[in-house]
């Protein structure tokens, strides 16, 4: 994906457009140049998959559109490369407005938000870092690869800050701002409707990149061999609840994927150390 970056821009009334029937090698980056010329671009997006006609697809989402109709049917005349494009507008929801008078009036000054670099650290974070001598900080799991870190004041979290190994665990570590946002998602997903045959964690690892990086799977081999349990981190914001065909060895077989509703790594809801 290919942002802006003043994400606040995308926020404003904006217009989501699907676009496909170009090259498949073309980029997210190429795609939001050549589209620039027919309006302001914010977001331009390629998906890992093509569409049920076997095509690339993405959306491009423009801002400041005097006339939806206009930039379609320029969009539909624009070529990449020797394939010429199509375009029409995504329908979009509502949007909810929230006021100033909703949002929390709590001062975060004695908090810092951390990007794990593995999903694997997380069970044991609490334990290294009460091993390091960082004791007296609660951590809260907020989304994705992300945890939250509280600490008693100033002085805490500046030690933390200058601790030597902190990039051993976090690839990213900064203060709390209230434009913070967390741009995925980690998921259990259940797989149903693959064949034994294909019982193999590649075979699950491929399958769970439609929606992003697999970082565990349940290991259910003991109890059954009719659902499989992913766990993927995502950027994909909808529910996940979808059908979809594979082959093998020439054979067609439908494979269910749905999201479990409601799910947090328990292990990680909130500590303190």
């Amino acid at each position: 994906m290919w942002r802006t970056a003043n994400e606040g821009i995308a926020n404003q009334v904006s217009h989501s457009i699907f676009v496909t029937n170009f090259p498949a090698g073309t980029s997210a980056k190429q795609l939001w140049d050549i589209c620039e010329q027919y309006g302001k671009v914010v977001d331009s997006f390629i998906p890992d998959r093509v569409s049920k006609e076997g095509k690339k697809f993405a959306f491009v989402r423009f801002t400041r559109v005097k006339n939806l109709e206009v930039l379609i049917g320029n969009l539909n005349t624009m070529w990449i490369g020797m394939s010429g494009s199509s375009a029409k507008q995504v329908e979009d929801k509502p949007v909810m407005v929230i006021d100033d008078d909703c949002l929390c009036d709590k001062r975060f000054d004695f908090v810092l938000m951390a990007k794990v670099k593995s999903f694997d650290s997380m069970p044991n974070l609490g334990v290294v870092l009460k091993d390091e001598g960082l004791e007296n900080v609660t951590i809260r799991y907020v989304g994705g690869l992300w945890v939250s870190m509280e600490f008693l004041d100033s002085h805490a979290r500046d030690c933390f800050k200058k601790h030597e190994g902190l990039d051993t665990w976090f690839s990213v570590v900064q203060p709390w701002k209230s434009e913070f946002k967390v741009y995925e998602r980690a998921i259990w997903i259940d797989v149903e409707g693959v064949p034994l045959v294909a019982w193999t964690n590649k075979n699950f690892s491929k399958i769970a990149k439609r929606w992003g990086d697999m970082v565990f799977y349940e290991d259910s081999e003991d109890s059954n061999l009719w659902r499989k349990r992913l766990c993927v981190v995502t950027k994909v914001e909808d529910f996940i609840m979808e059908s979809f065909k594979i082959i093998i060895k020439g054979k067609v077989y439908t494979v269910r994927a749905r999201e479990i509703i409601g799910w947090i790594p328990d292990f990680m809801e909130k500590k303190t150390i």
